[in-house]
């Protein structure tokens, strides 16, 4: 399968956008989502100290708090 390099469209995003990673993810490192972040106009950032790829399993207390503190943005 051919790989997509959808960087280029993430400031196109015209939507919120909440991007999460976990401290210790191998798969979406840190640093990268930071770019998806920094790349996304006026999008959230969240990191989870005592992830890796699945925060929301590792630390479900607190993905839930902060997914629900995104949704109630106005």
């Amino acid at each position: 399968m051919r790989r997509f390099d959808l960087n280029p469209e993430l400031p196109k995003f015209q939507f919120q956008t909440l991007v999460i990673t976990g401290r210790y993810d191998f798969n979406v490192a840190p640093a990268v989502a930071w770019r998806i972040h920094s790349a996304i106009p006026g999008s959230r950032w969240a990191v989870f100290e005592n992830s890796g790829h699945l925060p929301f399993f590792e630390e479900r207390d607190q993905i839930v708090r902060v997914v629900e503190e995104f949704l109630a943005v106005k």
